[in-house]
């Protein structure tokens, strides 16, 4: 059942009829709903998606990309600017791009 045309006209009323000065906080909390979709797409994608992705674009967790480069993930986190680490939103920590760890360990061979 999709519910999301329902919700996001009744969301768009809403918007229509408030002060405009409720709607930066409402706003913001939009974008960390849109962060937290996000999230739980990348981690859980739907079935069918799974058997089709390519293998190189799996999101990995601290440990994982530890598990993955053969290091801590103390030496993953300091270094997760490098490795194109996306953050989640609050204090979930962040995903790793196998892809992205793919390209760091090429380009530190060589």
């Amino acid at each position: 059942m999709n519910d999301a045309p329902k919700l996001i006209a009744a969301l768009r009323e809403q918007m229509v009829t408030m002060p405009v000065t409720e709607l930066p906080p409402i706003l913001g909390q939009i974008a960390a709903l849109d962060a937290e979709m996000r999230v739980r797409i990348a981690l859980h994608p739907p079935v069918e998606s799974r058997a089709s992705r390519d293998t190189d674009d799996d999101w990995l967790t601290e440990g994982e990309a530890a598990e993955f480069l053969n290091q801590t993930a103390r030496w993953v986190r300091d270094h997760s600017f490098e490795l194109g680490a996306s953050k989640l939103p609050g204090r979930a920590g962040r995903l790793y791009s196998r892809r992205k760890l793919n390209l760091f360990l090429k380009r530190r061979v060589g």
